[in-house]
């Protein structure tokens, strides 16, 4: 054993295999590390979020976007490390469209081909955003080992969401509309009224968005009329409900956004709270979609922990 030892080629093969397991060890260690994000990548998320919010920014927004956009470079790399990019159908399509976008020649195995040498996955966004979607789905679903809820586990999702299970006040009516274009917009309405009371047919004049608004909450019918058309109707309908003869009777004139009008109610149907048995798939959902984050944040936080972040 010892002469074998002594032997040059068995000094050749041992120091390869130290260099093989060296090389080896250096490309996982490399391939858990990562560029931290410069100042325009944090810039650009910036941007991109002042555009949809409208919102000014502040030191503790900018570190947000600086935290987001490290994660989202962590489950980027994390995707390559596991290879997502070989073998994910979108990817794919995407790279041999920017390969015929390049001009690459060749058989479609062939422009895959040297798309992944040049990396140009590295620089499409829809590729980047792919690629960390599928990260996102490895850590969510981590949690399916867990089973299915409990009662007491759903019960406790429905008690926490109270709010949510609330159903608001709902209002089905109907309108003759009077344009505040056409002058003396409240006398012809009072006049209309009169003529309804007496027996006769009015129709108004058109309006865009209908006559007759069905099972509607006073938010939305205030997004439609303009802010207190659905107090005004409530308080009007309140005052007449209370005598049977003059149910369904015509109320106003209310004003709106647009011009008056003479309401008819059909239906009040009062806020209430949906009990627990009509909503438990709902709450299911609610739970599994609450495990999913929880599942997915502990994932990012387990890969922060592998990575190490280079400052350039």
């Amino acid at each position: 054993m010892k002469a074998l030892l002594r032997k040059p080629l068995v000094h050749f093969l041992m120091l390869g295999g130290l260099l093989f397991a060296a090389d080896a060890w250096l490309q996982w260690r490399d391939s858990y590390r990562i560029s931290a994000p410069t100042q325009a990548d944090v810039d650009q998320r910036l941007a991109e979020w002042v555009k949809q919010t409208r919102l000014p920014v502040d030191a503790a927004t900018r570190q947000q976007a600086y935290e987001a956009q490290l994660t989202d470079t962590i489950l980027f790399q994390e995707a390559l490390r596991q290879q997502l990019h070989l073998r994910d159908p979108l990817v794919i399509q995407r790279l041999l469209r920017d390969a015929d976008f390049l001009g690459i020649p060749g058989t479609d195995s062939e422009k895959l081909e040297r798309a992944y040498q040049l990396r140009l996955y590295e620089g499409d966004e829809v590729i980047r955003r792919q690629l960390i979607k599928r990260v996102e789905e490895i850590g969510r679903h981590q949690f399916g080992a867990a089973g299915e809820p409990s009662e007491t586990e759903l019960k406790q999702v429905y008690r926490q969401h109270s709010p949510r299970w609330q159903r608001e006040q709902q209002i089905t009516l109907e309108h003759i509309f009077f344009s505040a274009d056409q002058g003396e917009v409240r006398a012809r309405a009072h006049r209309a009224k009169a003529d309804l009371q007496s027996g006769n047919t009015i129709s108004g004049d058109p309006f865009l968005q209908g006559f007759k608004f069905m099972v509607e909450t006073p938010a939305e019918l205030d997004r439609r009329m303009g802010h207190g058309f659905a107090n005004a109707v409530l308080k009007a309908h309140q005052i007449t409900s209370s005598n049977e003869d003059s149910a369904e009777q015509w109320l106003g004139p209310i004003p709106s956004a647009f011009g008056q009008h003479l309401v008819r109610v059909h239906e009040v149907q009062s806020a209430y709270q949906q009990s627990y048995e009509s909503v438990r798939e709902e709450v299911k959902e609610l739970w599994r979609q609450e495990r999913e984050r929880a599942a997915l944040s502990a994932y990012i936080e387990k890969l922060k922990a592998r990575y190490q972040v280079v400052s350039l």
